[in-house]
């Protein structure tokens, strides 16, 4: 006997749910108060030809997970690929960062020695126990392995971008993850699909129906 889920809300994650129930055979029914699926990874598409991502602004190959949404969205096509870079703002200049090694090596926001340290810090970055730094915070754990320069001057505005949160109020465990994922990363390439991220959410809504699950409006 099939199985009736219930799953609020049309974001990322209720739609990959519900996909997943479904493709098990269940009876699945998305709500979605708003009248855009993906949450945070939808986009607002201005008259002007602008496109306003709402949170999510790139997909990165390498994290598959996330890529293997793109392919079950089927936008894998329509995705414009560009070199990962970050900007960093400080006294009037831009200063270019990309996870890369070349990159590092010219990145004038690290001394030489916080990049050498940081450098060893990422060759051995497996080898550490996220447990041996459950009570630390990411500032504590950057203090320790790099310095606090480093901290202030790169990581702090960074971690800041990317969680919300400073990193004094970041859990090590998260930065500490956060380097393994980065480890990973092999092409430094990036992409987003060509009217917005929200094109993978409306890829994965259509994804969604074709496997039998419905999508219908929540009541406010």
């Amino acid at each position: 006997m099939a199985v009736n889920n219930v799953v609020c809300g049309a974001g990322i994650a209720g739609l990959t749910a519900g996909i997943d129930l479904a493709t098990r055979g269940r009876n699945v029914t998305i709500l979605e108060k708003e009248n855009v699926v993906g949450g945070h990874a939808s986009s607002h598409r201005l008259p002007n030809g602008f496109v306003h991502d709402m949170g999510l602004h790139v997909i990165i190959p390498d994290a598959v997970p996330l890529y293997e949404m793109v392919k079950a969205a089927g936008i894998e096509s329509s995705l414009i690929r560009f070199d990962m870079q970050f900007g960093f703002l400080k006294d009037g200049q831009v200063n270019a960062f990309s996870p890369n090694p070349l990159s590092m090596t010219k990145f004038r926001l690290l001394g030489l020695r916080d990049k050498i340290r940081f450098g060893k810090l990422m060759m051995g970055i497996n080898s550490i126990s996220e447990g041996e730094f459950s009570n630390a915070t990411a500032a504590e754990f950057v203090t320790d392995k790099i310095s606090r320069k480093a901290l202030e001057s790169f990581f702090e505005p960074l971690l800041t971008r990317l969680s919300a949160v400073p990193p004094e109020a970041l859990s090590a465990t998260f930065f500490i993850d956060f380097l393994k994922l980065l480890g990973q990363v092999r092409n430094f390439k990036s992409c987003i699909p060509k009217t917005g991220i929200g094109e993978l959410a409306e890829g994965l809504a259509s994804h969604l129906e074709s496997v039998g699950a419905a999508l219908e409006p929540a009541q406010k």
